[in-house]
């Protein structure tokens, strides 16, 4: 096989190439696509199912917060109830 000829089978090879090449891209970008759109949605859902056990954290936080005070001020009033006498006076 000559040059030319290698060359001219070459040049007519690179359309369908490009062709197929071009619908490869396509796809896999379109796929991309519909792959991030469908990652939102299970984004969004961990996000809210995040939050809502954030919530219930910082409420438990907070009702233990409120009984250690309670307790800690029954204490105190326990051990001298002239301490708290003291305190409500300043």
């Amino acid at each position: 096989m000559s040059e030319s000829q290698t060359r001219e089978r070459v040049e007519n090879l690179k359309s369908p190439v490009n062709k197929f090449q071009l619908l490869t891209e396509t796809g896999i970008d379109m796929l991309t696509g519909n792959i991030e759109a469908e990652c939102e949605h299970f984004k969004a859902d961990t996000d809210i199912r995040i939050a809502l056990q954030e919530t219930k954290i910082i409420r438990l936080t907070s009702v233990l917060t409120l009984s250690a005070y309670y307790h800690i001020n029954r204490a105190y009033f326990h051990a001298s109830p002239g301490f708290l006498a003291i305190l409500a006076g300043i």
